[in-house]
């Protein structure tokens, strides 16, 4: 006896072909275990930001660092050397005023990072304030705090690790400088450039001053690996080159990075000559 079927009359989900539901499953599966592929925006910078859909979130750019957790404070040294060579004390003298004075108690020698969770004003009113919140305290040889501290901002993901250094009284003149970058992975040679505006605020007559922008330009790169004892211990970490030029001059920044405690080591060559030299001395949790 012949059958005949009617095309008409199957239910429309058998006529599916199979292949169809293979690759639904396996779009449904890959996104239901490797989650949906990070966005990046690119800064002009030189650094790439997430892109988060999660705006109610405030801990959306924090809570997946690796190295620089919400809690966490990392602790350096800080020495700085006028061009020619002569090392040099300071402290905080009140009101954004700060003066070179003889070596004393009160003389600033290091500085403590500590992250913190989510994010509050005013970088709440920022568009697009893609950043981990950092906070910058300055401490004294006699083991006191100065009266001075500095929130800015950080960013850790997949791509690259970037963060602003601290930029108060005497450490203001960083701003000139190339700032803490490296991206990954973490390949020997690996080049990339940047630039930042940078307004006639950051003057000093101590370094230089000049009127309106200017534009610095920056270059990096990942020129070799090596081992360096440390007071952590004797950590492995990248070196990264990079120098900013401007119509201003030249300045430079050789920076140290191990994938465990992020950047261990500064060497700055600031716009007149001087330099500055930080290694971080503990990472706690506070």
């Amino acid at each position: 006896m012949e059958v005949i079927i009617n095309l008409n009359k199957i239910p429309l989900i058998m006529k599916i072909p199979f292949s169809f539901f293979f690759l639904s499953f396996f779009f449904l599966f890959s996104t239901l275990m490797f989650g949906q592929k990070e966005k990046y925006r690119k800064s002009s910078i030189g650094f790439y930001s997430e892109i988060r859909s999660d705006t109610t979130n405030l801990n959306r750019y924090t809570e997946d660092n690796e190295i620089y957790k919400a809690g966490y404070r990392f602790c350096y040294s800080l020495e700085y050397f006028d061009c020619n060579g002569s090392q040099r004390y300071y402290t905080h003298t009140g009101d954004r005023r700060w003066d070179f004075i003889k070596k004393n108690d009160s003389i600033v020698v290091e500085y403590c990072m500590k992250i913190l969770p989510g994010l509050e004003a005013p970088f709440l009113k920022v568009k697009d304030y893609a950043q981990t919140i950092i906070q910058y305290s300055f401490w004294q040889i006699d083991g006191n705090e100065q009266p001075v501290s500095e929130k800015t901002g950080l960013v850790e993901n997949k791509k690259n690790v970037w963060l602003h250094p601290p930029r108060t009284d005497l450490s203001s003149i960083l701003e000139l400088n190339p700032f803490p970058c490296i991206r990954f992975p973490l390949i020997i040679g690996k080049m990339w450039k940047g630039k930042l505006i940078i307004g006639d605020f950051w003057g000093d007559v101590r370094w230089i001053s000049w009127e309106g922008q200017i534009t610095n330009n920056y270059k990096y790169k990942i020129s070799r690996k090596c081992t360096i004892d440390t007071e952590l211990g004797v950590l492995k970490c990248y070196i990264v080159k990079s120098v900013a030029t401007s119509t201003l001059g030249k300045t430079h920044l050789t920076s140290y990075f191990n994938q465990q405690y992020g950047f261990i080591r500064y060497e700055y060559t600031n716009i007149d000559g001087s330099q500055i030299l930080i290694n971080l001395k503990k990472v706690d949790v506070k």
